[in-house]
């Protein structure tokens, strides 16, 4: 009886000592590994066999000075200083009312060659000019409720298992939150050469002990997080080690998707990869800060789509961008714009039909001063979740909405 408890007891003492261990040695630098990968590579396949990349333009993005409506000269009254010049701007079409700002070369190209729809004046009923709660309403999809406390795409996880991953060092959006969802952030791939240093080999080692052992309490939870992620870490640095096919700006966002890119070349199994850019409040000296920010968007967006192109992938990802607001129609003292209402989604892929959703905004016809949708953004989410993510929008967001016609087939 004595030698069973004292076996018991250098059991647990043991337990207790190595989970403390590898607690010690995983605080370096690797971001959410254990739970990412899986997490990751448990996940089901999308039924849709697509992968959904979020891009969120944080701020309020002046759609106006995005899609520039180059024919209505109320645009020029109302922006003397901000307005795009017809001549400068980039012409969607022949004889076309909008054109993309100057700066949007490579987007545009995208755009003629019929891998990018615009969906014009997306917003929804009684819009609100707060960021933090009208980006609440577009992570959540509940503009009705401002105690909702799970996002979107947190409720579509929920309801399949298919994987996701915040790109970069945000913290999860709230899109993605859910009651026992979690999602990790991925800040690089450079991770994985912690875990061939020399910590990275003794925690390496530690799991590989410990996966022969049967653990329970704490350390059993970490053994079953973790036991995918060292299966695994051959793919994984294959994925690391495969550099892009195509180069990248040098720019951060570039850098995020061109993470994103690698993970999806590699056959990463998450099936919705997030990220954000920041920038976009541009209430002062707009006209340099929005030119500098459409740039980076446009030539990151045109290398991610050339990216996936060339590994075969075009079709099978499709890229949403959006942001939480528009901007005030009317320019104001500070040669700035001011929160506004309904702007454009930008959806980027190589299944898209191209080519514009929506009316050109209305400049005659204003709601407080602002563009007005007429395109529900939970249209735009629907017609992504049942042709892309292959969950039902109407599980997901209460109510079925009516489908865009996004995508060829």
């Amino acid at each position: 009886m004595a030698s069973q408890k004292n076996t018991r007891s250098q059991s647990t003492d043991w337990n207790r000592r190595e989970f403390l261990k590898i607690a010690a040695l995983s605080a370096s630098p690797l971001p959410g590994i254990f739970v990412s990968a899986s997490q990751g590579l448990s996940a089901e396949k999308s039924a849709a066999g697509k992968t959904l990349v979020v891009l969120e333009l944080a701020g309020g993005n002046d759609g106006l000075n995005t899609v520039i409506p180059i024919e209505d000269s109320r645009y020029y009254n109302a922006r003397p200083a901000l307005s795009v010049g017809k001549s400068q701007a980039l012409k969607m079409g022949k004889d076309a009312l909008l054109g993309f700002h100057p700066v949007m070369d490579k987007f545009h190209e995208l755009y003629d060659e019929g891998k990018v729809t615009v969906i014009n004046n997306v917003g929804y009923p009684n819009s609100n000019r707060s960021h933090f709660r009208s980006a609440e309403i577009w992570h959540t999809a509940r503009p009705e409720s401002e105690s909702t406390r799970n996002g979107w795409l947190g409720r579509t996880l929920k309801s399949r298992n298919v994987g996701a991953l915040v790109m970069g060092d945000d913290s999860p959006p709230l899109a993605l939150a859910e009651e026992g969802v979690q999602v990790p952030a991925l800040q690089n791939l450079d991770w994985l050469d912690t875990l061939f240093s020399s910590s990275g080999r003794e925690l390496r080692s530690l799991f590989s002990k410990i996966q022969k052992r049967r653990l329970s309490g704490d350390l059993g939870f970490l053994q079953g997080a973790t036991q995918a992620t060292f299966t695994q870490l051959g793919k994984l640095e294959k994925i690391r080690n495969n550099r892009p096919v195509v180069e990248y700006p040098n720019s951060y966002l570039a850098k995020k998707l061109e993470w994103t890119g690698q993970l999806i070349a590699g056959d990463y199994p998450s099936k919705i990869f997030y990220t954000r850019m920041p920038g976009f409040d541009t209430h002062a000296r707009q006209k340099e800060s929005h030119e500098r920010l459409l740039a980076e968007f446009s030539n990151a967006v045109a290398a991610f789509q050339n990216h996936m192109e060339k590994v075969g992938k075009s079709k099978e990802v499709v890229l949403v961008a959006f942001s939480e607001f528009g901007r005030r129609v009317q320019e104001n003292g500070s040669q700035g714009t001011d929160h506004g209402s309904a702007g454009p989604v930008f959806v980027v892929s190589g299944s898209v039909q191209g080519g514009m959703i929506g009316n050109v905004p209305d400049l005659a016809n204003l709601y407080r001063g602002d563009v007005k949708f007429d395109t529900d953004f939970r249209s735009v989410y629907a017609t992504l979740l049942d042709q892309v993510v292959g969950v039902s929008s109407k599980k997901v967001l209460g109510k079925e909405w009516d489908q865009l016609k996004l995508f060829t087939g």
